[in-house]
């Protein structure tokens, strides 16, 4: 009698493996379940979002506040500096070649040297980096060699990048060129800054840049 009424009122009902993030109904129709690529979703924003964050970081006292204190506290008073802990052949730190490493790099980094405008110093480039990836979400900076001077850095703002250059046979995405597997191999750059006067009267040409000349820093 027992193994009737559970066969019969008892029966286990099947369960089916889920989420409950994955629950349709009443209360999740509004709920956009896109699931387009990340640069598909944001080449559609892109542009509207940093035309906004420059914006507020203009006229906004909390974020202009916020990009202030992100150079203060990344950065630092005296950016970041190079420390050199060479040993010779002992095991020992080479304290005469370690002094003479850094003092050339701190001469380096002094305004004029380091960077091609001649305006910024090793501390001013890096409050700069920071504070620009922190408004605009990316920046990219170039690696140049004079002569003379050695290294130096060019900033170059994300506007510059031809986000709306494509070419699916070369594998390019928003300006950025890829190999087969998925490594950045150049950059797309316009000669003038699309906003600028030049731009207008002299028209605008992309530049091909290795990837081995640029340090591309984003959120």
């Amino acid at each position: 009698m027992l193994n009737w009424i559970t066969k019969r009122f008892l029966k286990p009902t099947p369960q089916k493996r889920s989420y409950q993030g994955a629950t349709m109904g009443r209360l999740f129709a509004s709920w956009q379940t896109h699931n387009g690529t990340a640069d598909v979703d944001i080449k559609a924003s892109i542009s509207v979002l940093r035309a906004r964050a420059r914006e507020l970081s203009r006229n906004n006292d909390y974020v202009k506040k916020f990009i202030s204190m992100v150079g203060k506290n990344v950065v630092g008073a005296n950016g970041i500096t190079l420390q050199v802990r060479a040993k010779d052949d002992k095991g020992t730190l080479d304290t005469i070649a370690n002094n003479q490493i850094e003092e050339s790099f701190y001469q380096w980094g002094k305004k004029g040297n380091c960077d091609v405008t001649g305006r910024y110093s090793w501390r001013d480039i890096q409050k700069l980096i920071i504070q620009t990836v922190a408004q605009d979400g990316e920046v990219l900076v170039r690696l140049l060699f004079d002569r003379k001077k050695g290294l130096q850095l060019q900033l170059i703002e994300a506007d510059m990048l031809d986000e709306n250059f494509n070419d699916l046979q070369k594998n390019i995405s928003m300006g950025i060129e890829y190999n087969d597997l998925g490594r950045v191999i150049a950059y797309h750059v316009y000669k003038y800054h699309p906003s600028s006067l030049q731009s207008s009267v002299l028209g605008n040409t992309r530049e091909r840049i290795s990837a081995d000349e640029i340090i591309h820093g984003f959120i």
